[in-house]
């Protein structure tokens, strides 16, 4: 709504579009995050490409951050509902990626975002708990006296940095 909606509404003096979406998103279940939804938790999409893994994302941050992006053509409402056993989570709850697909849609660079997000989604799940040092990638802080350190996944998620995989020193 802040990229399109809200400029045109300003520029014409019309709040009609505005109302409408308010309207129609008090009815769209809020995003469940990470931890994931069942099939009574709204509509799903994914991505309309044919990569071996889609971008899915809940019908809240569809339209949020989706709808009304370049990207909006990338998408697809999935055709067939999950299966009553299944949860899915929104891929777009990460901040990484939901950084990334702003920073990509702004230039529509669909191939980059995909290389990016498929990157992120591999990488192992952090629980705030203490693991094995080999089983992921570690960041840590320069020009302190003690290092903090941290994982991969939450270095992505909770920094302020424009999205890219860098590697470690």
């Amino acid at each position: 709504m802040t990229r399109r909606l809200w400029p045109e509404a300003l520029s014409t003096q019309n709040l009609g579009q505005v109302a409408e979406y308010i309207t129609s998103c008090i009815k769209i279940p809020d995003c469940k995050g990470s931890r994931g939804g069942a099939v009574s938790d709204g509509v799903w999409y994914r991505s309309s490409d044919s990569q071996p893994e889609d971008v899915i994302c809940c019908e809240a941050c569809y339209e949020d951050r989706v709808a009304g992006s370049p990207f909006v053509e990338r998408f697809v409402r999935c055709a067939s509902p999950q299966r009553e056993d299944k949860i899915w989570s929104c891929d777009l709850c990460l901040p990484f990626i939901s950084r990334a697909l702003e920073l990509y849609a702004k230039s529509n660079n669909w191939l980059v975002f995909r290389v990016i997000v498929e990157q992120r989604l591999h990488l192992p799940v952090c629980e705030g708990k203490a693991v094995n040092t080999s089983t992921r990638r570690w960041y840590r802080t320069r020009h302190l006296t003690q290092a903090l350190w941290t994982c991969e996944g939450c270095y992505l998620d909770k920094s302020r940095l424009p999205p890219s995989i860098r590697s470690s020193n």
